[in-house]
């Protein structure tokens, strides 16, 4: 069976467009029938060493970050007026429009999961939050290298 060139190029154009999902299966014989088994993927685990990020801090940081654009934008004129529509306490949405003001190489390593295990979203609730990104960072080096009992606050002194 010959393909001219013309319908190849449409059958693969039309292959591209279709969506698929690969899912790694093994076949195998059992009870005379076949069936697949899910292959375990080694390479799509985690290394010991990578998390995933903290969906809940994530979730802090895009409401902030969200919210912020609103007050810009001047579609709200408050973080009360923002609660008050949110139906949050007040005080709740001006402690994560904080998060807003924090250095830029933090929040990523916030949305790669490489922030301090002990840098949760609660963590920001109960500590203040130094305005200078230079300091920020001395805080985030203490709390990396925090033993598990230590207190680290957001009070930084160089």
């Amino acid at each position: 069976m010959t393909v001219q060139h013309e319908n190849l190029e449409s059958v693969i154009a039309t292959a591209a467009l279709v969506p698929s999902t690969f899912i790694p299966m093994k076949l195998e014989k059992r009870s005379g029938k076949k069936i697949g088994i899910p292959v375990a993927v080694t390479a799509c685990k985690l290394s010991p060493v990578s998390r995933l990020p903290n969906k809940s801090l994530v979730t802090c940081l895009a409401r902030a970050f969200y919210w912020q654009k609103l007050l810009e934008e001047g579609v709200a004129s408050s973080g009360s007026e923002i609660a008050q529509h949110e139906n949050l306490d007040p005080s709740t949405v001006n402690e994560l429009l904080r998060l807003t003001l924090l250095d830029p190489h933090i929040v990523e390593d916030i949305l790669r999961g490489k922030q301090p295990k002990r840098l949760t979203s609660l963590w920001f609730t109960r500590n203040p939050l130094p305005v200078e990104w230079r300091v920020q960072q001395i805080l985030i080096e203490k709390l990396r290298n925090a033993s598990e009992g230590d207190v680290v606050s957001g009070a930084v002194h160089d």
